[in-house]
């Protein structure tokens, strides 16, 4: 029975084959893993080293996907990096301690540190002389705190803010006051103690979120004021609530352009700048509500984000494309009905971060103060960043509670005297400037676990931070659904696949579905980590017994590094250090050579082995298909095998036969593409051999090939196969094979014998 064929496209004997005509070097390596941060779950393309620490914040020792891309990106210019996010959330049980006095009120919110999900205060009493309180319950034991912050017992020099700190609990917030004078002394004030519910796990179904604005509203427009705008960061997790920051300024009524709408600017900063020091990052001039101009605010910044499901399927979401790199626009829904005179005045309060409602206002620079802000040319209206007190905490994660009932601080206003006018003076046009953060951005990872790499796994509960306890943990969960995300060879392209830290031992599920997706695409290979560091080169060539493919090969033992930012050494999976290996070697030679040797398989970056191995070692790994890394008296540290996990001997368990054919097969797929809708003549046949047999003519002179041939003409072609709407070519490739073995025979000779000819 013929092949059903259902849509056009152009199909070989290993079937999927629809790629861009671009060079293997181009392609790059796909690296999939946990970071520091970034855009959760979006598959991304990073072309320097720069951009990668931008993005995903670089090198750090708890993430060894990190090292893998600093080690691809030292040979290729392209990487497609893939965060896998944290899911699920968590839910903890804490304390709220709060004083008051004299109308004055600080309040203390105490989170259970280091693995803990609970902490209960069952006594908390004030000392005679107010100065300080004692706090007991468990967990925690008896404490003694003071509200005080110029005191040695200030709470958080007692319990320290970090989650993984050892006293049972840390602060996680302390809403202090102007007024803290007010507590060197409580006596004759209040205490109040009560529980506090720390629920961030979105009904067990918390994933990874980035920050966003409250909406930008307008001035006063004929008694009412309107939603304009929203801004989103394009990355996920909590620390995009504190990296940036954004500036609304330059506003300019449509009365003083002589336009019909007015217009303004949008500047990003650094979260950490000053008003009279600003660092801006991105400026945006010129913006407008117009939504048919070129300045429209979601066309100039963008508005589009992707949302990735966990089978993989992605929704593009908005009209624009970014400009920006942090930020993207959500326009209110009555957007185009919004009266032409409405620019930026102000926006909506932030939701306050606790359900508390001991939580002060926002601290906000408004009309109250004004003459601050206007009696300078560079103090912005809006949050009150040079405060040292509350600003901070609203900074933070949302908690469920508060996302489902958000009690919010004060909307901000700019002074109605700045659009008091039909035309208002050049001062009051740039005095409209206010600045606003972000609020919400969330991990969704639990804070007071410790994420364990190398020698500290003993589990599979907690590497790296995240649950491979089986397919259906959160960890394992998270992982498969990154791994999905570049599943489709139609919207990502990648011939080499990593996905470090994640072992046979600990994560075989994610191993397993890696494995399925190279072989589903047939365009990439897979550089797996079966064995942890500790495991014995028994289970690893145990755990390779498991697996028969050659789209995926592995390594043992682990390698040691440098931190380039920290300059300590650690250990990382092979999978780290390979990748490098494999972008080294497509830079000088090609894929159809062997990544392996002292020319192309030297570690440069690797400084010793968990294990060194004997030549009794080496023979055994390689006979059960897992390559060797080995270290040589002054030659260094080198991966030594280039062995697929295909069990069948066969040109394609080497692994440069299997990246050979992975090339071959996507130029000339991606070449033959061109052809799709051409007439099934000749013509196009020939065409076809024009693309083709250059490309292999020039893999053979690269040493790539031994010899070929293709095949389109009638005999394959026959009047059957055009009625079918099909074009069908055969090539056929006899692969270089790398000399793995070379034996010198030395033969000793009598004096006075003659040297054979």
């Amino acid at each position: 029975m013929a092949e059903k064929f259902v849509s056009p496209g152009v199909f070989t004997q290993e079937n999927d084959l629809s790629f861009l005509p671009q060079g293997i070097a181009e392609i790059g390596s796909a690296v999939v893993g946990t970071f520091s941060k970034g855009p959760a779950f979006i598959p991304t393309v990073i072309r320097s080293t720069e951009e990668f620490r931008d993005k995903f914040g670089g090198e750090n020792e708890k993430y060894y996907a990190s090292y893998a891309v600093r080690n691809i990106l030292q040979n290729s210019n392209t990487i497609t990096v893939v965060r896998v996010g944290d899911l699920g959330g968590y839910e903890h049980t804490g304390v709220r301690l709060t004083a008051q006095k004299s109308g004055v009120t600080s309040s203390i919110f105490l989170a259970p540190s280091n693995g803990a999900e609970s902490i209960d205060v069952g006594s908390f009493v004030s000392a005679s002389d107010g100065s300080t309180f004692e706090i007991s319950g468990s967990g925690i034991g008896v404490v003694t705190a003071s509200f005080d912050p110029t005191s040695e017992s200030y709470i958080t020099k007692v319990f320290g803010t970090n989650p993984l700190g050892t006293k049972g609990a840390y602060v996680y917030s302390h809403f202090e006051t102007t007024n803290s004078a007010s507590f060197q002394n409580i006596s004759g004030g209040e205490l109040l103690n009560g529980s506090q519910t720390f629920d961030f796990d979105g009904g067990s179904n918390a994933e990874p979120v980035g920050g966003s604005t409250t909406f930008i509203q307008s001035q006063d427009v004929n008694g009412t004021i309107y939603d304009l705008f929203k801004l989103h960061r394009l990355s996920t997790g909590t620390d995009t609530n504190t990296d940036v920051k954004v500036s609304i300024q330059n506003v300019k009524r449509p009365v003083e352009t002589g336009g019909t709408y007015g217009v303004f600017d949008v500047v990003v900063r650094q979260f950490g700048d000053t008003d009279t020091r600003p660092t801006v990052v991105e400026t945006f001039t010129g913006c407008t509500l117009d939504p048919s101009s070129a300045n429209y605010i979601a066309r100039k910044i963008g508005d589009k984000y992707l949302e990735v499901d966990s089978d993989g399927d992605t929704t593009i979401n908005g009209s624009f494309e970014n400009k920006s790199e942090y930020i993207r626009v959500e326009m209110a829904t009555n957007s185009d009905a919004l009266p032409t005179t409405a620019v930026p005045g102000g926006f909506k309060g932030f939701s306050k971060p606790l359900n508390s409602t001991f939580i002060p206002d926002l601290p906000l620079l408004t009309d109250s103060d004004g003459s601050t802000v206007t009696g300078s040319t560079k103090i912005h209206f809006g949050i009150n960043f040079d405060s040292s007190l509350d600003w901070k905490h609203y900074m933070a994660p949302l908690n469920d509670s508060i996302l489902a009932s958000p009690v919010t601080s004060s909307n901000f206003q700019l002074p109605s005297t700045l659009f008091a006018t039909s035309a208002t003076s050049a001062t009051d046009q740039s005095n409209r400037r206010f600045t606003i953060g972000f609020q919400g951005g969330f991990d969704a990872g639990v804070p007071n676990i410790e994420k364990k790499v190398g020698t500290q796994v003993t589990d599979a509960s907690n590497v790296g931070g995240i649950d491979l306890t089986n397919s259906t943990s959160s960890g394992s969960v998270a992982f498969i659904r990154a791994l999905n995300a570049i599943s489709n060879p139609l919207e990502y392209d990648y011939n080499v696949l990593t996905t470090p830290g994640v072992s046979q031992t600990y994560g075989s599920s994610v191993v397993s579905r890696a494995r399925e997706i190279v072989e589903d695409r047939n365009d990439a290979f897979y550089i797996a980590d079966l064995g942890h560091i500790t495991d014995s080169l028994d289970t690893n060539l145990e755990y390779a017994s498991l697996y028969d493919s050659s789209y995926m090969g592995t390594y043992y033992p682990w390698v040691q590094v440098i931190d380039s930012t920290t300059n300590k050494p650690l250990f990382v999976p092979p999978s780290v250090v390979m990748s490098g290996v494999y972008a080294f070697n497509d830079s000088i030679a090609a894929e159809w050579f062997a990544p392996a040797g002292l020319n192309r398989g030297g570690i440069t970056e690797a400084i010793n082995l968990y294990k060194k191995l004997k030549r009794e070692d080496m023979d055994r790994l390689y006979n059960g298909k897992v390559n060797p890394i080995v270290s040589f008296p002054g030659q260094g540290i080198v991966a030594y095998g280039q062995k697929t996990l295909q069990t069948r001997a066969s040109a394609l368990d080497r692994i440069n036969v299997r990246r050979l054919l992975i090339a071959l097969k996507k130029f000339i797929s991606s070449t033959s593409r061109f052809l799709v809708f051409e007439q099934n003549t000749s013509v196009t046949r020939n065409k076809f051999l024009s693309l083709v047999e250059p490309y292999l003519d020039d893999v053979q002179q690269q040493q790539g090939l031994f010899a070929y041939r293709v095949v389109v003409d009638e005999t394959v072609n026959t009047p059957e196969v055009i009625d079918r709407n099909q074009l069908v070519g055969k090539i056929f490739i006899q692969p270089a094979r790398a000399a793995e073995f070379i034996v010198l025979d030395f033969n000793v000779l009598p004096t006075g014998a003659e040297f054979p000819a």
